[in-house]
């Protein structure tokens, strides 16, 4: 049931949460590096394959071998460090952000907290953070560890969250933000562990609190409206419990303190 979930959840160390990103691959780009590519006319975000290759002639050039860490583009999430993560609607199956949108909103928005967020700060955005070829395979360990684990990063106490919840009508796939599971999902858990450093709009930021309005309190409220939420894909049923644990849970654990 939901308190035994809890009490799982709240036994969680921070070790186990960076073994969590290490075991997973999770990985994050340097905030530098992405104010580079949207410089370009149609830029958008490139694919973990193309940031992989990138690290990798850049470690060359540096003679520096992966393993000691080059971080001028990207590296795994595996250590006590603070991050950025984008909670984002995708507007195609293929790519979150085909036409570019976003990675400019991402820009503009930690343009406007450069106190906070610094060119070296890793960025996790998930179409290139996690392995999108091993998440395809619905049954695979991969898909279902991501699932179990993954909604902690937004409420890692390591997380600066940002929110671009603006969806083109003429989308692919313009479903609302809020009508979203995992946006709902990730706005919540952000908003309840206060992790939200802005929510960015077309218009610019827009106030938290009142963007937030109508994230739920109470346990059972939260997990209706997960259930009622739109998803491209069939999820466990048992996931709203997974997340509200997680998003609802009163003793905190150690890593979101």
């Amino acid at each position: 049931g939901g308190e035994v979930m809890v009490s799982a959840m709240s036994s969680v160390t921070s070790e186990q949460f960076q073994g969590y990103c290490r075991q997973l691959k999770v990985l994050v780009v340097q905030a530098g590096y992405l104010r580079e590519v949207a410089k370009d006319e149609g830029a958008k975000f490139p694919t973990r394959e193309e940031l992989e290759l990138k690290r990798s002639e850049s470690a060359n050039s540096a003679g520096l071998s992966e393993a000691e860490g080059d971080r001028s583009v990207c590296w795994n999430l595996g250590r006590n460090e603070d991050f950025v993560a984008v909670s984002h609607p995708w507007f195609a199956s293929g790519h979150p952000d085909p036409d570019g949108v976003q990675l400019k909103q991402l820009i503009a928005a930690l343009d406007s907290k450069k106190d906070v967020v610094h060119d070296s700060m890793g960025v996790f955005f998930d179409f290139v953070s996690l392995d999108q070829r091993a998440m395809a395979a619905v049954e695979n360990n991969y898909a279902i560890d991501l699932l179990n684990g993954t909604p902690s990063i937004y409420a890692s106490k390591h997380a600066k969250v940002v929110v671009l919840p603006d969806v083109p009508t003429e989308a692919e796939n313009n479903t609302p933000y809020f009508k979203r599971r995992w946006c709902f999902y990730e706005l919540s858990a952000a908003y309840k562990k206060r992790r939200i450093l802005c929510v960015r709009s077309e218009k610019g930021n827009v106030a938290i609190d009142e963007f937030c309005r109508h994230v739920p309190e109470a346990f059972a409220d939260f997990e209706q409206a997960f259930e009622h939420k739109k998803s491209n894909k069939e999820v466990d049923k048992t996931l709203a419990r997974k997340l509200a644990a997680i998003y609802l849970v009163e003793e905190k654990p150690k890593y979101f303190t």
